[in-house]
């Protein structure tokens, strides 16, 4: 969005909607939670079970890299994909400090 004016939020509501933006897609879900359970994955190993073209599933982890969920290393000549556990343990806080705090989750 060219003209967004989500920058004159709190920071902390920036940063509930940045992730709750980058796994509002099941996709996306299901890939960092396949992240979680099984450790670093090639784009490959993670598309494979996905109803997507390998472009369009590599579109879902471009959103999951630009919120930093997700990081990659180059292991010749795969990319492997990997949580970026301290970024995604700060998303899970977020978002469960602010249903908590709403009464939704005791």
């Amino acid at each position: 969005m060219i003209n967004s004016k989500a920058h004159l939020y709190a920071p902390a509501d920036q940063i509930i909607s940045t992730y709750a933006n980058g796994i509002k897609h099941p996709t996306r879900v299901v890939t960092l939670r396949d992240l979680r359970d099984f450790g670093p994955m090639t784009v490959l190993d993670l598309a494979e079970h996905h109803p997507l073209s390998l472009s369009a599933y590599s579109q879902h982890i471009e959103i999951l890299r630009d919120i930093q969920l997700i990081k990659f290393k180059k292991k010749h000549p795969y990319l492997v994909y990997e949580l970026d556990w301290e970024i995604y343990h700060e998303a899970a806080k977020s978002i469960v400090d602010f249903f908590s705090s709403n009464g939704v989750v005791k």
